[in-house]
């Protein structure tokens, strides 16, 4: 009877799913002339809504920020060095564990990236490294060990390595103790810190401020930060906030955190999304993760809604506006809409039109122009 019923559920809900499927796959995929006349009728909508993102978004710092325990290349060197604490872990029979997917990788995998596949994969660290203190956000982990999900896997392993190998393993730093770290290198410069409640806030306050350019010119910038120092005089907030941001990450490596790849996405209905470093999905009730409240979120989709548009997300890279998607996130979709890159798509991703039966090459997003920084964008997954 019970497996009969199982059956019959499972059957169930396949025959859900292919139904679903064809509804979505039946939906009219709009023509590029389409979406271009929604873009001038919507016009002051769409800017509404990618001004707000981008103010949103802008690089402050968040708690999010400091929760990628995975191992980063600044911390290591000098006292710190990733191949002694792999073959320090290799002594204890730790390795890298060689799955099907990776074979032919392991040796072509620098120390770090070793370090960061023991972080990701090892579920028993804790039984193979015995008789060690751990602390107590570790304690708390363990006793949820088997329901951990890949963050705080990582997490709880840096953690043991942390305390396993204090001399070989660089310390995670939290948040307000990064924070404190980099507000002491700061005021040592003669800088004026901001008062705020924590040492974070203090720091978001002085990347609002004057650009710290002029009392980091010593050190060496990343590329992003070039341009935004040539015209350093006219930046409009939010590029100031980035370029404080970037001179503080340059300074400050071991403690100054990177912001991910991934920022938040707001669909029109209630779902929320966030992404620390990884695509690890969060409710409402980590808003402040990312430093949003819920009425904002709120506010999207009403705005969204009232759009006609899907969802709005995001990376350092560009704005997206979703205005169609296709498909199940168990199969092949397809998201059309606006994209508002930080700066031009490379060659090899423009086209002319976006109204083609197949992608031009394997599957990735493609852009086709329509005016002022704005472009239609196409991904086919």
């Amino acid at each position: 009877m019970t497996i009969g019923f199982v059956a019959a559920f499972i059957l169930t809900c396949l025959i859900t799913c292919s139904l679903l499927g064809l509804a979505l796959a039946s939906c009219h995929l709009p023509k590029d002339d389409e979406l271009i006349a929604m873009f001038h009728e919507k016009g002051a909508e769409i800017e509404q809504l990618r001004a707000m993102y981008e103010n949103d978004t802008a690089p402050r710092f968040t708690v999010s920020d400091f929760l990628d325990y995975k191992f980063h290349e600044a911390e290591f060197g000098g006292q710190f060095v990733a191949q002694a604490l792999l073959e320090a872990l290799a002594e204890h029979g730790i390795s890298v564990q060689a799955k099907p997917w990776r074979r032919g990788v392991e040796g072509k995998l620098t120390p770090r990236q070793a370090l960061n596949f023991i972080l990701s994969d090892s579920r028993d660290l804790d039984q193979k490294l015995k008789n060690i203190s751990l602390p107590k956000e570790a304690d708390k982990l363990l006793r949820d060990k088997t329901r951990l999900s890949y963050r705080e896997r990582v997490k709880l392993n840096r953690l043991i390595l942390q305390t396993a190998f204090p001399d070989k393993c660089p310390k995670k730093l939290g948040a307000e103790e990064a924070s404190r770290r980099i507000l002491g290198g700061i005021v040592a410069r003669g800088i004026t810190v901001p008062n705020a409640p924590t040492a974070m806030e203090s720091l978001n306050k002085l990347l609002s401020g004057d650009s710290l350019y002029n009392r980091f010119s010593n050190i060496p910038l990343p590329k992003d930060a070039e341009g935004l120092v040539s015209r350093a005089s006219s930046l409009n907030k939010i590029e100031r906030i980035k370029l404080n941001r970037l001179i503080l990450q340059a300074a400050f490596p071991n403690e100054c955190p990177k912001p991910g790849e991934k920022l938040w996405a707001v669909y029109d209905t209630s779902d929320f999304e966030c992404w620390l470093g990884v695509s690890l999905a969060h409710r409402p009730k980590e808003l402040d993760l990312v430093g949003v409240s819920n009425e904002r979120i709120k506010e999207y989709q009403r705005l969204l809604r009232q759009s006609g548009f899907r969802g709005i997300d995001g990376s350092p890279r560009a704005t997206r506006i979703t205005v169609y998607v296709e498909g199940l996130s168990i199969g092949p979709t397809t998201h059309k809409g606006y994209s508002h890159p930080y700066k031009p798509p490379e060659k090899k991703f423009l086209v002319q039109g976006l109204d083609y039966e197949k992608p031009p090459q394997k599957p990735d997003t493609f852009y086709s122009p329509i005016e002022a920084g704005w472009y239609l964008y196409r991904t086919d997954d």
